[in-house]
């Protein structure tokens, strides 16, 4: 079973606090290239992901779909 990241969640706390992409990547320490594999579902670090974690205040697990 492939576990996939919750993109929906990562894209409303960008439109809720009106972050640009370059903005977003800033607060959570990741390139934009690692942000644009995480939309697309490609390959990265998981490293990045406690960036993003810490950053909108959620759990790593809200991160990821059931």
């Amino acid at each position: 079973m492939k576990k996939e990241i919750n993109v929906k969640l990562i894209l409303d706390y960008k439109k809720k606090n009106k972050l640009t992409i370059k903005t977003f990547c800033e607060q959570c320490n990741i390139c934009m290239d690692t942000y644009y594999c995480i939309i697309k579902g490609k390959r990265f670090n998981i490293k990045s992901l406690f960036g993003i974690a810490r950053t909108m205040n959620v759990t790593m697990t809200q991160l990821f779909n059931a």
